[in-house]
């Protein structure tokens, strides 16, 4: 293949997911099955059976190799002149180390030549491939290869190259391909296997190369001067393949998520992951060796998220779930996104690091109707202390509101998800009813804490009478999140504003305006009063100040009417 341009199933493909440039002159990615079944020539290849070569390390009784050809390591040369995908087998023997299939361009990528190759590793060795600074290492290791079609045995490559590590300078995939948890290498890592040795059969075994480790890539010589001994790689055109280890950790993340509520579930996730194989990977890595209870419940509500919908994004790294519904929704999805970008603000360490750092909560963002036709809703739910929240955003009043009050609404749900969690872990709130409103527990129990939040919270519980429908409004006042808030959105405005219809230039030039000219500070510290209306404070500072109630009426209609409704 002379360009991929002038294919243009490889183009589509190109666009399709991110490409990552290694420092070995190859771009390496991982592909998804609509890419994969773009490519017309090799779902053919696909289509076909792959007989099991006979003696394979003991593996003769298996007369076929079964692939996983939802996901791939999708390999190309800087020229477009090569390219290769790598798909895991499905079924390989327990214990027998990992198995991938190799299709190799050929002709210009109208056939490829196929191979089966054996890496002798641990499942250990396995995930440490996948994890940043933890290379491969060869050594003292025999990695196999063996041709599996006529394209592959009458073309006989002189080696098969192997390449670790993607993302090649950059911190995470920004287009999602593993699911939002951070990239899995910070560096590349590339690894010349010499394949001039091949091994000496005997006593029956099969025959076939053998891939000895070569610690110095792609140079004559090692960074010492001293000679490698390989004399270089070359083009894989001159006689060189080229593949990237491709281990999905299906039975790992299975055996780490137990134990089950019973076989249903444990069923349930098997085939969930079935479907999801893309989804094993970051899973696996975010469970760690020993995964905490809190771990174990958020990997399981992730694989049942995607299982409802493979469209949901999950954010392993921050506990967050997008629904489709939010995901897919482009304004909602657009400011989320800007407000996840900003550091410093109370929306950043709430959902960036709250969630992520308590290791007990997890919120996923919905666009769906709400239980009595709020605006937005924060439902609760919680498990043997385990909790979770689903932020709601009403449909109409997402296609209605302009941006900033988008941004206002998922800063003052998380907000509410924040205080309901940690009253949860107090002992405060005990369960959450159908809709997802707190239960409150009738307790004497005294608490002796220095975190100022968790007192607070305490002393709002201990004067809740039960008519007090306001008590998580009021804490947006008690521990100034409220002006949090206003700041957050302060900080936002910049990226959201269209500066071609300015938000503050249309209200200060606004003939209903008559109480003069506004900053952009007067007008956020209103916008973020929206919403908290029964709250004390606000009864003091707004509603008992005629003045300032009709500023703030005519700032929350100029959010709606003077402010840009699109994000971009």
């Amino acid at each position: 293949m002379s360009s991929c341009e002038k294919d243009d199933s490889f183009k589509d493909q190109a666009e399709d997911s991110q490409i990552n440039a290694t420092e070995s002159g190859f771009y390496t990615e991982y592909v998804e099955s609509p890419a994969i079944s773009k490519n017309a020539n090799l779902t053919k290849q696909l289509s076909k059976s792959l007989t099991n070569p006979e003696n394979v390390m003991g593996r003769g009784e298996r007369t076929e190799l079964t692939l996983h050809t939802q996901i791939a390591k999708y390999i190309s040369s800087e020229d477009g002149s090569y390219h290769s995908y790598t798909f895991h087998v499905s079924n390989t023997p327990e214990g027998e180390g990992l198995e991938n299939v190799l299709y190799a361009s050929s002709d210009g990528g109208k056939s490829y030549r196929i191979y089966l190759l054996e890496y002798p590793y641990t499942e250990e060795k396995m995930i440490n491939s996948f994890l940043p600074f933890k290379p491969l290492d060869f050594k003292g290791e025999h990695i196999a290869y063996y041709p599996l079609n006529e394209e592959s045995k009458t073309n006989t490559v002189d080696c098969i190259m192997v390449i670790q590590g993607y993302c090649a300078g950059k911190q995470n995939h920004t287009d999602g391909l593993l699911h939002g948890y951070p990239c899995p290498a910070n560096q590349t890592i590339s690894s010349y296997l010499d394949c001039s040795i091949t091994s000496s059969g005997g006593d029956g075994e099969t025959t076939s190369p053998g891939i000895p480790y070569n610690p110095y890539p792609f140079n004559d010589s090692s960074p010492d001067g001293s000679s490698s001994g390989d004399g270089g790689i070359g083009n894989p055109s001159s006689g060189t393949d080229v593949t990237s280890p491709l281990y999905l950790p299906m039975k790992s993340v299975i055996r780490k998520l137990a134990p089950y509520e019973d076989e249903a579930e444990e069923d349930h996730i098997k085939q969930c992951l079935s479907n999801n194989s893309m989804l094993t990977i970051p899973l696996d890595m975010f469970l760690g060796e020993n995964p905490t209870p809190e771990q174990e419940a958020f990997g399981k509500e992730a694989i049942k998220a995607k299982c409802e919908n493979s469209d949901a994004e999950v954010d392993f790294e921050d506990r967050v779930i997008l629904h489709p519904t939010f995901k897919n929704n482009q304004k909602a999805k657009c400011v989320y996104d800007k407000l996840k970008g900003l550091s410093s603000t109370i929306f950043n360490d709430i959902v960036n690091d709250n969630f992520g750092s308590s290791k007990k909560s997890q919120v996923t963002f919905k666009i769906a109707t709400t239980p009595n036709g709020e605006d937005a809703f924060t439902k609760g739910r919680t498990n043997g202390g385990i909790s979770r929240y689903d932020i709601l955003l009403d449909p109409l009043v997402v296609s209605n509101s302009s941006t900033i009050e988008i941004a206002l609404i998922l800063i003052h749900e998380s907000i509410h998800a924040e205080l309901m969690d940690r009253c949860v872990r107090l002992g405060i709130i005990n369960a959450f009813d159908s809709n997802g409103n707190p239960n409150f527990t009738n307790t004497s129990n005294m608490y002796n804490t220095y975190d100022a939040l968790f007192a607070l919270l305490v002393n709002q519980y201990k004067n809740y009478g039960g008519n007090n429908s306001e008590w998580n409004h009021d804490m947006f006042t008690v521990l100034n999140h409220r002006i949090k808030m206003a700041q957050n959105l302060e900080q936002i405005h910049p990226w959201l504003n269209d500066g071609s219809n300015d938000f503050l230039t249309n209200v200060n030039n606004d003939n209903l305006n008559i109480y003069g000219d506004f900053t952009i500070e007067e007008l956020m510290d209103y916008i973020s009063w929206i919403g908290l209306e029964g709250t004390q404070e606000y009864i003091n500072t707004i509603l008992n100040n005629p003045l300032e109630e009709t500023k703030k009426s005519y700032v929350e209609n100029a959010a709606r009417t003077e402010y840009t409704n699109n994000c971009n």
